[in-house]
């Protein structure tokens, strides 16, 4: 029977993994570099270990683009209906209502907190997303519960069908 490390080896080997996988990170930037500059396109079939990024994809591909290993996504699928009407919204609505979709996808729960400096990050202030949330609202898209010092708490709704 094999013997099961300790938790001081355990940590050792965690970061050892973590200092290649950066350092692998940093080799497959340089080489993609490398092929940039020298106008080579890159065969996956050879090397499937390579990850395959939006340069690679050929003219005439018609995958959509992905996104990468550790980068934020916005998780899907969204209800047209409800992306149609948010956008026919004045202002930063589109905005608000795709921040609020993006932390239902990451917390994946339908009541979320929108705090500010998230706002911000989607490139909306403060003051435009309390009129956002409150156009959102009057559309039917989202319902809100504000508390006094706290930030709003919105529940998405499902987009009512166009009469």
């Amino acid at each position: 029977m094999p013997k099961i490390p300790k938790e001081k080896h355990l940590k050792k080997i965690s970061k050892l993994l973590l200092h290649y996988q950066k350092k692998r990170q940093e080799a497959d930037n340089v080489v993609r570099k490398i092929m940039s500059n020298c106008q080579l396109s890159f065969p996956q079939a050879t090397f499937p270990w390579f990850p395959k990024y939006d340069d690679d994809v050929k003219a005439g591909e018609s995958e959509p683009p992905r996104h990468r290993v550790g980068e934020k996504f916005l998780k899907g699928p969204i209800p047209l209906d409800w992306l149609s009407f948010a956008a026919k919204l004045p202002g930063k609505s589109l905005a608000v209502g795709l921040t609020a979709w993006f932390l239902a996808g990451v917390t994946k729960r339908a009541n979320v907190r929108l705090s500010p400096s998230l706002l911000r990050s989607f490139g909306v202030s403060r003051k435009a997303g309390y009129r956002a949330v409150a156009k959102l609202e009057n559309a039917g898209l989202v319902s809100v519960e504000r508390r006094r010092g706290k930030c709003a708490e919105v529940k998405l709704l499902r987009a009512k069908p166009e009469t």
